[in-house]
Formats: structure tokens, C-alpha cells, sequence
């Protein structure tokens, strides 16, 4: 995989045209925005074409600390003095598709146990059957991953295809008892096959041409559109008055 600051070089200079300019307009953040989207969109459409995606475009979770909730904040509805399993934090944003959630897998740290996913709905008709009730499984509700079939883990580990790179990997691993700095993006590896960069940095280059090409803002924020150029010619009209 190539390094996110050499990509960013990439985008600058077919944009460009040329070699890199200190006086560009183009942020490296505004670039690498523009990238995570852009990524985001290759693979919504290759999911949706039922293309194959390779595990080097996941990213796993480790460790993911999970708390128990009160019957209050219970999301299946069981009886009251529920206590149920759900992430300490919310998950970074999965990739979307016309099949839901890109999550791959969803395990206990030590692999003996896989929990397969199922809806909020499902889960809440499946609370009072006693045969599927202590399925292991899983559901994601508000962004936050709930495991109603055990009360006893601490930590699980999740494989996702996530739109945000940095913050799948800045994401907190309750088996790390040395804190780090957080990765910077331009020093990590941007999670994406290599076939696939190419067209990443044409339609970077392109979403950031089109955003450059609207040639307006709305600086106050009030809906009003102020044109480039445009107050000018309004004090040169003020001045035949």
C-alpha cells in the first residue's frame, strides 16, 4: 500500500500540472478529505457490483472494551435487571452498502467465539425464543455494537471495512497499557489496493477542481451567496448614484 503523504503528492501535482507549489491552494487536510470520500465511493461501488474486495482494505479493531448497560439504556426490551454487552465507544463509520454494514467479522479476542450479526428487530422477537436467544450474535444500534447473548467478555476484536481510515486505527484497544500519540495521516499506509489508486487520485483531482469551480461562498453563513469579484462592480455603481 502506498503512504498517504505520497498520494496527497500525487492529487497536487495532476492538479497542478506540474511540480508541487508552496503556493498552492490545496491543503493537505482538504486533500486527504476529499480521499477518505473518494475511497468511501470505489468501494460502495464495487460492493454493490459484487466485485471482491481484499482483506487489505479492512481494518481490525482490537481489543474493543465492552461495558455492561443498565435495563434503562437495554435496547431489546428483555425483562426488567437486563444487563447486556456494548462498546465503551462508538465505532468508527463502516462503509455502506445496499447490504448494510461492511463488518466482516466480530469475535472474542481469543477467536473461540464468533457472533454473527442480526437486526435490532430481529433480536428483539428473538429475545423470547429460547432456542435463538443464546445465539452468539450481535447488532449495532446509535453506532455502538451490542452482544446480548453473553455478559461475561471483556474485549472483543472487530474486522471492518471502515470510511475512515484514521479513525479505525486511532481507535481505543483496551489491551494497550502504553498510551500513544495518535498516527498522523500522512505517515500511515492509506488502506486501498493498489489497482485502485490511480482512480483515486483522477477523482480526487476532479472533486476538488468542481469545488473550486463553484466560485462562491456564503462567508456569513446566512444563505446569502457572495460571488468572487462581485462587490467591485456594487461600489462602482454606488458612485454613478
Amino acid at each position: 500500500m502506498a503512504l498517504t503523504g505520497n498520494i496527497i503528492q500525487r492529487v497536487q501535482s495532476l492538479y497542478s500540472k506540474g511540480i508541487e507549489s508552496g503556493s498552492s491552494r490545496l491543503m493537505r487536510r482538504h486533500i486527504y478529505s476529499k480521499m477518505v470520500s473518494v475511497r468511501a465511493l470505489l468501494f460502495f461501488n464495487k460492493i454493490n457490483k459484487r466485485q471482491f474486495i481484499s482483506k487489505f482494505n479492512y481494518t481490525m479493531l482490537s481489543c474493543v472494551e465492552l461495558i455492561k448497560t443498565t435495563e434503562d439504556n437495554c435496547p431489546c426490551l428483555p425483562a426488567p435487571g437486563c444487563k447486556i454487552l456494548r462498546t465503551k465507544h462508538k465505532l468508527p463509520k463502516p462503509v455502506n452498502s445496499i447490504n448494510g454494514y461492511m463488518i466482516d467479522s466480530v469475535m472474542s479476542v481469543n477467536h473461540g467465539t464468533i457472533f454473527h450479526e442480526v437486526t435490532y428487530k430481529s433480536k428483539i422477537w428473538r429475545a423470547a425464543d429460547k432456542y435463538s436467544s443464546s445465539k452468539p450474535d450481535f447488532f449495532i444500534k446509535d453506532d455502538y455494537l451490542y452482544i446480548t447473548s453473553t455478559r461475561t467478555l471483556e474485549s472483543i476484536n472487530i474486522l471492518g471495512l471502515f470510511a475512515h481510515p484514521l479513525d479505525a486505527l486511532n481507535y481505543p484497544s483496551k489491551c494497550e497499557e502504553v498510551t500513544t500519540c495518535p498516527t498522523h495521516p500522512t505517515e500511515m499506509e492509506f488502506p486501498l489496493d493498489e489497482e485502485l489508486v490511480d482512480a483515486l487520485v483522477e477523482l480526487t483531482v476532479q472533486e476538488i477542481a468542481a469545488g473550486f469551480a463553484v466560485g462562491y461562498e456564503d462567508k456569513r453563513n446566512d444563505g446569502s451567496d457572495h460571488v468572487e469579484g462581485s462587490q467591485q462592480p456594487q461600489r462602482r455603481q454606488q458612485r454613478r448614484q
